[in-house]
């Protein structure tokens, strides 16, 4: 973040700035995400013709 914003002590000033006046609001709601992540991982994972050669057994 530094090369963006000068030097390592006015990047450092930046985030405690921003964290400083931060407001952290609890919610208690299903995540889309989440529902979205495990019906993904419920699904077949990619197809053989996608694997990397060295995950492919050799005859």
């Amino acid at each position: 973040m530094a090369d963006n914003v000068g030097d390592e002590t006015t990047a450092v000033a930046t985030v405690d700035r921003l964290c400083h006046k931060a407001v952290i609001l609890e919610m208690n709601a299903k995540s889309s995400r989440r529902k979205e992540t495990l019906q993904r991982q419920r699904q077949p994972g990619r197809p053989a013709q996608y694997a990397a050669a060295k995950n492919t057994p050799t005859d």
